[in-house]
Order: structure tokens, then sequence, then C-alpha cells
């Protein structure tokens, strides 16, 4: 499996699941490595603020992607 493939939603593990549930396991991945690099350099004052910037992102990405869908879904041109 290449890195493409890895992170092609429509080739990856996650790519049947509903979208609540990707959403959750991508915070929660985002929390684990937020932990292990934080352990690994040695850098545990900051996992908090980190952990919740990955959190911020990762919300964005899922709201502009249920906003375009939902668009799509009510606008006959961008069908």
């Amino acid at each position: 499996m290449t890195i493409s493939q890895f992170l092609d939603p429509t080739w990856n593990a996650l790519s049947s699941a509903p979208g609540e549930f990707k959403y959750t396991m991508s915070v929660i991945l985002a929390g684990m490595w937020c932990v292990i690099f934080g352990i690994y350099t040695l850098e545990l004052t900051f996992i908090g603020y980190n952990i919740l910037g990955h959190i911020a992102v990762i919300t964005g990405i899922f709201v502009t992607h249920r906003a375009f869908k939902t668009a799509r879904a009510y606008s006959p041109e961008l069908r």
C-alpha cells in the first residue's frame, strides 16, 4: 500500500464509514499522534494546545466538506 492509497478517502479503510465515525476516528488519531510526538520530543507541556489545534483543524475540514455537500445537493447546476 502506498501513501497515496492510504490517504485516498475512496481507497482507505474508512471509505465506507459514516461521516460521524470518520470525524471521531480522525480526532482520536490526531490526539494519539500528538501524544506520541510529545512523548518522543519530551515536550509534554504543549500537548493540550496541540490536540485542541488538531481538533479545530479537523472540525473545520469536516464542516467545510458538509457545507459543500449540502450546497451541491440543493444547487442543480453543481451536480
